[in-house]
């Protein structure tokens, strides 16, 4: 996956990405998705998916 730019908002984040392959984007935001809800289950002890 090639980064071309990203941006760090208050709320949000934009990204632009090219994929090398079509699973790639994929698989990027799945990881996303654990990532976050691991955060935010540990900053507001909950639990599970969001």
């Amino acid at each position: 996956m090639k980064t071309h730019a990203y941006v760090l908002m208050t709320n949000h984040v934009h990204l632009l990405l090219i994929p090398t392959t079509p699973i790639v984007t994929s698989k990027l935001m799945q990881s996303l998705g654990r990532y976050y809800a691991h955060y935010f289950n540990n900053t507001y002890q909950g639990a599970g998916t969001l």
